[in-house]
């Protein structure tokens, strides 16, 4: 009784988890795209646009209309067609300088992003855009809190599996009688331990910000280490899982 109420509790736990670590990891990673945007933005304004509407984007009175605190600048159809075709329409009253030049060949992931700057204010939020470590796409890592409710909930998954098989996995054998489930089972396990902990946890460890940081002779004691460790620790339980009959 109480056993079945343990499993029910670790699933529901564990499909809370992993449902509230997926939500999180959609809406944080949609914060950082748009940053990731605005800061592309900043980029294509500052090569193509400042000489004219300046850093702040106040433009230049009587020559070329600012863009900040521009009621245009909210009409992203609009902005769009002026960058692309170039207009007189965005000039102050005042301005009397002709036609702002076509952009044309502008990429319409570089249009996208500069109208994001523009309608953002000439900010970038938090200042600057996040920049992602080598070999990493930009806005696709998971945010840490993310990452640890979604381990959580494997986690509570695990526990599961360990209440379920490991009766099973710890029982001891009957010589005059071979279950092939239980040894197919028994086999599974063996071969997820050394895996996990042989190449899994070392590869993670040795990804850690401390450890990446560290000299390499440093880094291959660590990695030759955990490695020693995790195996020394495999062969003792096939050790005690022989002599316990288990295995």
């Amino acid at each position: 009784m109480y056993r079945r109420v343990a499993v029910l509790a670790c699933v529901v736990l564990g499909l809370a988890l992993m449902a509230a670590g997926t939500a999180g990891a959609t809406d944080e990673t949609g914060d950082a795209a748009d940053t990731e945007l605005i800061a592309r933005g900043q980029e294509v304004y500052t090569v193509n646009c400042v000489a004219c509407h300046q850093a702040d984007g106040r433009g230049v009175a009587g020559a070329f209309p600012a863009v900040r605190d521009n009621p245009n600048v909210a009409d992203t159809a609009y902005v769009e067609q002026v960058i692309r075709n170039g207009s007189a329409a965005v000039r102050d009253p005042e301005a009397n300088s002709g036609n702002m030049i076509a952009f044309a060949t502008l990429s319409d992931e570089d249009v996208a992003a500069v109208i994001a700057y523009l309608q953002a204010g000439l900010e970038v939020p938090g200042g600057a855009a996040p920049v992602a470590p080598p070999g990493e796409v930009a806005g696709t890592a998971l945010p840490f809190a993310t990452v640890i409710t979604m381990t959580l909930g494997f986690l509570a998954f695990l526990a599961v599996a360990v209440l379920i098989a490991g009766p099973y996995v710890l029982a001891r054998n009957d010589r005059h009688r071979f279950d092939w489930p239980r040894a197919w089972l028994k086999a599974a396990v063996i071969f997820l331990f050394f895996v996990i902990a042989t190449v899994v946890v070392p590869s993670v460890i040795m990804q850690w910000g401390p450890v990446t940081r560290a000299p390499r002779i440093v880094q291959d004691l660590i990695g030759s280490g955990i490695w020693v460790v995790a195996l020394g620790v495999g062969l003792y339980g096939l050790w005690r899982g022989q002599r316990e009959r288990v295995l």
